[in-house]
């Protein structure tokens, strides 16, 4: 059973790079300058991927009609299905406001903001001025696996007037490392109560990630 689910898991990865592209995992730490020449700093934030869901029926189901495909669309359908039923929180903007609200605590000299509430569209590409974006290459996603998790990747990068990248860091939340699995059911009962606790939690550790990238504690 634990290599047909190894199996499923390294489909579903597939699946999401069919979906949403290559993701770049190279971080790039921080080098000291002042801070205020990024003064004002654009923040913005690219669209949330579709949240998904990977239930064992579905997954045997998607992998029996369509292979790595049909994964991929049971995860999707699923998904969608469970936001009809509770609102589920936007996580890159969850990560977003709450690393906004940190960093000026946090981060010693940290530049004015200037902040974008809207979503940026697929044909984004950085023209000018210092920015700050975030964004989850893969969709976030509520599976069966190892006893019940909310799984997460989000990027953060920071580029100057000419759009070169001063720092960069991707950081992956799993409810496992934390040990705070519960099963689908839990996560979902109450108006999705505990998942919405978990997704909160999930952007204040990621939060944390990118601070102690940032200032090179880690």
């Amino acid at each position: 059973m634990g290599k047909i689910t190894t199996w499923i898991m390294i489909l579903l990865c597939v699946a999401s790079l069919v979906f949403q592209g290559c993701a770049t995992y190279r971080d790039k730490a921080f080098v000291k300058q002042d801070m205020m020449s990024l003064s004002p700093l654009k923040v913005v934030r690219h669209e949330t991927p579709s949240f998904n869901k990977l239930t064992p029926g579905g997954t045997a189901g998607g992998l029996l009609l369509g292979g790595v495909i049909g994964l991929a669309i049971s995860a999707e359908l699923s998904g969608k299905k469970l936001r009809e039923k509770i609102e589920i929180p936007d996580f890159g903007q969850l990560v977003m406001d709450k690393f906004v609200a940190r960093a000026e605590k946090e981060i010693l000299n940290w530049p004015a903001m200037d902040i974008e509430q809207k979503p940026l569209d697929s044909e984004y590409s950085h023209k000018s001025g210092n920015t700050l974006e975030f964004k989850l290459p893969y969709n976030p996603y509520l599976t069966f696996e190892k006893g019940g998790c909310f799984g997460s990747v989000t990027t953060v990068t920071l580029k100057n007037t000419n759009g070169n990248i001063l720092w960069k860091k991707t950081f992956a939340y799993l409810s496992k490392t934390y040990d705070r699995q519960r099963k689908i059911e839990e996560f979902e009962a109450d108006s999705g109560k505990l998942l919405k606790e978990e997704m909160n939690f999930a952007a204040e550790e990621t939060v944390s990630d990118f601070i102690k990238h940032f200032k090179g504690e880690k």
